[in-house]
């Protein structure tokens, strides 16, 4: 983006384009621009935890279980996880707990398994704990069930957050402040596709939250309390899909003040 003559450079990438525009006799607006932004999901696949290999065995005489205590830093973030492993060797029922719930219980053969699918919701950032153990083998007290699994992972998709939200700051003096008559916030959006909530919020303060149209002109009043001496920060957050936000402007009407017309 390219400043406008006037134009002050806050930070990489954001301009802020300060004009009076006089839209009838005694009435001034300032407006203070803010650039175009684009806001999409992105979701990735990736390994959230590795958890090395097991072994376990049930017999008459011998019994062992596995238990594993692991983190998943970005478990808020995580959907679709499922847990992948190879099985070296297998025999009997494998049972498989995470945190107190029951994700398989069958029998397996050597070789690559399906992938067990983990509902996210189960999950915390630290203290996981999943849980190895395979069934008895009955009367059969000569016999031994047992399960060597390796390369045992959880891999889950990530979203991106970072890329769905963008903060922009504008600033206000102490005067300006002082003689806010009105402001409101202007945008126009472009949707690619269907798009989730949209949340506006100007200095933490939510003042926007819906599912936005696309193509569409919005036109937000700012409460004055919400404006402050010094830097003002604009968040735009969108929960889903991609959309486009064009000629940002926030709209400050002074009319009360002989300084301002």
């Amino acid at each position: 983006t390219t400043p406008s003559s006037g134009s002050s450079r806050l930070s990489p990438g954001v301009y802020l384009d300060e004009r009076n525009i006089d839209m009838a006799p005694g009435r001034t607006f300032h407006d203070k621009n803010i650039p175009d932004v684009t806001l999409r999901e992105i979701i990735n696949a990736k390994e959230l935890v590795s958890l090395g290999q097991v072994s376990i065995k049930n017999s008459w005489f011998d019994k062992s279980i596995k238990n594993i205590t692991f983190r998943v830093p970005e478990y808020d973030v995580a959907d679709n996880v499922i847990l992948a492993f190879n099985v070296r060797q297998g025999s009997g029922k494998l049972n498989i707990i995470v945190n107190g719930h029951e994700v398989f219980n069958d029998v397996l053969t050597t070789g690559n398994p399906n992938p067990i699918r983990i509902d996210a919701r189960i999950l915390y950032e630290d203290n996981n704990v999943i849980e190895f153990y395979v069934d008895g083998v009955g009367v059969e007290f000569w016999k031994a069930n047992s399960y060597h699994i390796t390369d045992l992972r959880m891999i889950g998709d990530i979203t991106d957050e970072s890329k769905q939200r963008s903060r922009n700051i504008f600033l206000m003096t102490k005067d300006e402040i002082d003689n806010v008559e009105s402001a409101k916030l202007d945008f126009y959006t472009s949707c690619s596709g269907r798009v989730g909530t949209l949340d506006v919020e100007l200095n933490s303060q939510l003042i926007y939250s819906d599912v936005p149209e696309c193509k569409d002109f919005f036109s937000l009043q700012i409460p004055k309390d919400m404006l402050r001496s010094g830097e003002n920060t604009v968040m735009f957050k969108v929960s889903s899909g991609e959309i486009s936000i064009q000629r940002i402007g926030v709209k400050i009407d002074y009319r009360r003040h002989e300084k301002w017309r």
